[in-house]
This record gives C-alpha cells, sequence and structure tokens, in this order.
C-alpha cells in the first residue's frame, strides 16, 4: 500500500497537463478485456505455439463504448510489422471501415496495407493489388472495425457487397478476419450461408457489467478500484465502496467501460481545477450534470438512487436547488 500511496504522490506532484493527459490515457487490463482478447489470439492461433489459422471469418461484438477497439488495437500493436528482405510484413492489419460508400472501404483496405494506387485506378484491379499485398506482405490477422456502418440491413446493396468482399478476402489470402461491429452486425454476417460455412463465425459478445449479480457487482468494484489506483491524486477516492460504485455504474449506462473512463476523467478534471487531493463526490455530480439527458432533473450524486429513473429518461424535482447545494445535504451512505 505504500509503494501504491508513492506512486500516486509522484503523480500528483506532476504538472497539471500531464495529470489530465494520464487520465486520458488511463489502462484498466480488466476481465472483458482478458476474455475479447483471449477469443482474438485463438482466432489467431487456435493451437498455443502452433501456426496462424486461416479461412475462417471471427465476431467480436458488443454495444458502442464497450471495449472492443481497445482490445483489437492493443493485440495489433502486439504483434507489430517486421522488416525482411523482401519488404515489411504485417501479421494483424486493422481496417477502421468508412461510412462514406463501397470504393471508400477498398481505399481504407489499400491505405491500411501501405498500397499506392491512382485515384483512376477501377474497384476490379485495386481489389487485387489488395489481395497482392495481403499475400505478400503475410498477413495473417485482418481487423474490420465499425463493420455496421456498411453491414446494415437498411443498405442492402453494401451489405452484399461487403459479404461478397469478406468471401474474397477469406478465399485469396492466407488469413483469418475479425470482424468487429454491433451485436446485429453478427445477425446479418450470420444469415450469410457462405460466410458461416467458412468456419461456423465463432462470435464473441463484449457485454457491460450487471449490478443485479453479486459476483458482476464485485467485478465492478474492482475496476473503479483500479482507476482509482491509477489517478493522478494524493488520495484514494474509493471508488470501489459500495456507494460510489453503484453510481459510477448508474452514470456509465450500465457498466460501460469507455462511458466509465469517460466519465471519471471528467470529473477528474473538475477535481484538478479545484486542486483537490482526491475526486469527490460532489465533483461527479458536477460532471454529471453536463451529460444527463434533457429535460430530466435526477442527479444519482445527489439524490436517492432508490429514484433512479432509467439512465438518461425521466424527472425528479430538485426545486430549485443547485447539485453543488443538494450534495452538501446528502448523506453519505457508509
Amino acid at each position: 500500500m505504500d509503494d501504491q500511496m508513492h506512486a500516486k504522490s509522484l503523480l500528483a506532484a506532476s504538472p497539471v497537463g500531464e495529470r489530465q493527459m494520464h487520465m486520458k490515457n488511463i489502462f484498466i487490463k480488466h476481465d472483458r478485456f482478458d476474455d475479447a482478447w483471449s477469443f482474438i489470439r485463438r482466432a489467431h492461433y487456435p493451437v498455443v505455439g502452433g501456426a496462424h489459422d486461416f479461412g475462417r471469418i471471427f465476431v467480436l461484438a458488443g454495444e458502442s463504448r464497450a471495449g472492443k477497439t481497445s482490445v483489437a488495437m492493443r493485440y495489433m500493436q502486439s504483434h507489430p510489422p517486421t522488416e525482411t528482405d523482401g519488404g515489411m510484413l504485417y501479421p494483424a492489419v486493422y481496417v477502421n471501415v468508412p461510412i462514406d460508400g463501397l470504393r471508400a472501404l477498398l481505399e481504407f483496405i489499400a491505405e491500411a496495407l501501405g498500397i499506392k494506387y491512382s485515384l483512376r485506378i477501377n474497384n476490379h484491379a485495386l481489389l487485387s493489388l489488395i489481395l497482392n499485398a495481403l499475400r505478400d506482405q503475410r498477413v495473417q490477422l485482418l481487423f474490420f472495425d465499425e463493420l455496421n456502418t456498411v453491414v446494415n440491413a437498411d443498405n442492402r446493396r453494401a451489405l452484399s457487397y461487403t459479404l461478397t468482399l469478406l468471401r474474397k478476402l477469406l478465399d485469396h489470402a492466407h488469413l483469418n478476419i475479425v470482424c468487429i461491429g454491433l451485436e446485429e452486425t453478427y445477425d446479418l454476417l450470420a444469415g450469410d450461408p457462405q460466410l458461416t460455412g467458412r468456419g461456423g463465425l465463432p462470435y464473441q459478445i463484449v457485454r457491460p457489467y450487471s449490478w443485479d449479480n453479486a459476483e458482476e457487482r464485485k467485478l465492478f468494484r474492482l475496476l473503479c478500484h483500479q482507476f482509482d489506483k491509477q489517478l493522478p491524486f494524493e488520495q484514494m477516492s474509493g471508488l470501489q465502496d459500495a456507494w460510489f460504485a453503484e453510481r459510477l455504474f448508474y452514470s456509465s449506462r450500465g457498466g460501460v467501460i469507455g462511458r466509465l473512463r469517460d466519465f471519471i476523467y471528467s470529473a477528474g478534471c473538475i477535481a484538478l481545477n479545484e486542486e483537490s487531493h482526491a475526486i469527490s463526490g460532489q465533483h461527479f455530480a458536477q460532471a454529471y450534470e453536463f451529460i444527463k439527458a434533457r429535460n430530466t432533473e435526477f442527479n444519482p450524486w445527489v439524490h436517492d438512487m432508490a429514484n433512479a429513473p432509467t439512465p438518461g429518461v425521466g424527472n425528479l424535482e430538485l426545486k430549485g436547488k443547485s447539485p453543488r447545494e443538494v450534495f452538501s445535504k446528502t448523506k453519505r451512505a457508509a
């Protein structure tokens, strides 16, 4: 504990800009991250110490800000490119799917592979360049993130084109594909028997935490504690305490990791501005005022959680008092 508090004291003594960016870049290796990482690793190497797999497509799905992109990016960074006499080899390549058309999708893949091409080149020729680069660079794992921007039921033409493209990439390159998107992305891919025929379409759903389950509450409180330990303040805020954790769970729309990190950062910035020794409930109360739904008065940091509506909806009368006034009169639960 002494080492932990010493590390926090050193962080707290850093220039305020460094403390701010430290909060912005906090990374917690939580259990959802571990599960997603293991799923990607199995998609890459199904046998520990064996050869990389190929010819199969996988889906990593979940709601927005659940942490899907973070794990994919970190996995790719853990398999950096290597330079050989024949050129650069890329074991894992990440493509952030564009929203502006099918041609743009090919161009984004080409750019991720470092392909130089003329804007006058047609789609068929550009696809040929991509397939050649995938083979020449010995790409083993290809990530398509935000696939739901093109794979959706509202645009059947884009859906058909993307499914065909995925099949061609699998058939003509020695690799596996991991598609990342919302849960409905899996449903649309699963509706294509030609894709499911290429490995059965294994999937992993990255789910937020649950407050109704004792084990899930324990995991979420542990996650809050991990954040607390990395915050650049002299003192611990006690984020793992039941009172704090329940409100952090509510404020993050049900334990969504990306929302939780953003909310703690916002409250932390307020605490930095006030030169506080820790983030307090009052700081969280102020931060929540900036994100709560319009026409909503309820603030979990100033009101009884027994009156909590579904996050983002509902109303509670504050009788003209500010969150600071209400919080100062709210007795903190043990």
